[in-house]
């Protein structure tokens, strides 16, 4: 799949309006690298007026109102690319069960078998890092500059392969 192919991405971004605005970063970069693709994000009901009036260009899915049955909705828009940024079991089961070739989560001990691409995140060991930080390191993960880091490298060769 070319970056060109890569034509729907889901960020899933549910809980903490700090960690959801921090992720509109990502948003951004993801759409500058994957130009032309959709972006769509799944977020708590009460910040969805708060992130349509901070990015233009993204589809806003409502959690919980949008559906009755998220796993069925998510692999329906057959997504090129999922990122899931709060790790939960029930994001986790979503991202797996999307079908989307390129998976991005937290290494969680217990969730980690959702992701095929998977991002340490020590916030169990390393009491100064939280939620906010391992948003960031996430974000990091898959943009900024998206080439030069090591890891996405690997997720940049799938895609161009």
């Amino acid at each position: 799949m070319k970056t060109e192919a890569c034509k729907k991405i889901l960020i899933i971004r549910r809980k903490a309006l700090g960690d959801s605005l921090l992720t509109i970063s990502s948003i951004t970069q993801l759409s500058e690298f994957f130009v032309g693709a959709e972006i769509d994000i799944i977020i708590d009901h009460q910040f969805v007026d708060i992130i349509k009036s901070t990015i233009n260009d993204v589809k806003i899915f409502s959690y919980p109102d949008q559906t009755s049955n998220w796993p069925k909705f998510i692999r329906s828009q057959n997504y090129d690319i999922v990122i899931d940024y709060l790790g939960s079991a029930r994001t986790s089961f979503w991202t797996l069960f999307s079908g989307a070739p390129i998976r991005i989560g937290y290494d969680f001990r217990i969730r980690k078998w959702a992701y095929n691409y998977r991002i340490n995140n020590n916030t169990l060991s390393d009491p100064s890092r939280n939620s906010a930080s391992s948003t960031v390191a996430l974000r990091n993960y898959h943009t900024g500059p998206l080439l030069s880091c090591p890891e996405y490298k690997n997720i940049y060769q799938t895609v161009n392969n």
